[in-house]
């Protein structure tokens, strides 16, 4: 058990899985002490699922501040999936909103929102060519609501991005 630095007791263990606000469902590999400005800080170290050959270092004690959360569980994975495949894509053509709403939900805690995201991005591709913005933020939305799905369902990383894209798509 270990206390956070406002003294609430954190439930995550080397080997458990959650949630990284920017890196999606990342594996906590160890706890680390490491001397930072003549203090020993204990880090938790994380692995995010689609980048492997990554480590982000997170201070324990500011994980009430940090938007790691718990992991969704499988029966939640799968309702997203089929909210996904059942909620229709309602493209905004004002590039300012659609830019605004984005950005929102890129950085909001609201999956549903995240996938509704991510379908919208895939139907459009598959109608014309994406601007920059949103070629850009699309990889970022999959990587973190589909690994996050990958871990909870027991799937790999690019097998989820396949089967939502497939499902999309039928």
């Amino acid at each position: 058990m270990i206390l956070s630095g406002e003294g609430r007791i954190i439930i995550f263990k080397v080997g458990d899985y959650l949630a990284h606000p920017g890196h999606g469902g990342c594996t906590v590999r160890e706890l680390s002490h490491r001397t930072c400005e003549g203090k020993n800080i204990l880090y938790f170290v994380l692995v995010p699922a689609c980048e492997p050959q990554t480590t982000i270092l997170l201070p324990v004690e500011r994980i009430d501040q940090s938007g790691v959360r718990a992991l969704i569980t499988a029966t939640e994975a799968e309702q997203i999936m089929d909210f996904m495949c059942e909620t229709e894509a309602a493209w905004d053509c004002d590039h300012r909103n659609r830019k605004q709403s984005y950005e929102a939900v890129i950085k909001g805690p609201d999956l549903f929102a995240l996938a509704k995201m991510i379908k919208e991005l895939l139907v459009q591709e598959t109608k014309t060519m994406l601007g920059s913005f949103e070629k850009g933020i699309l990889p970022r939305a999959q990587k973190r609501l589909f690994s996050e799905i990958a871990l909870a369902k027991g799937l790999c990383f690019d097998e989820t991005v396949r089967l939502a894209s497939r499902a999309i798509q039928a």
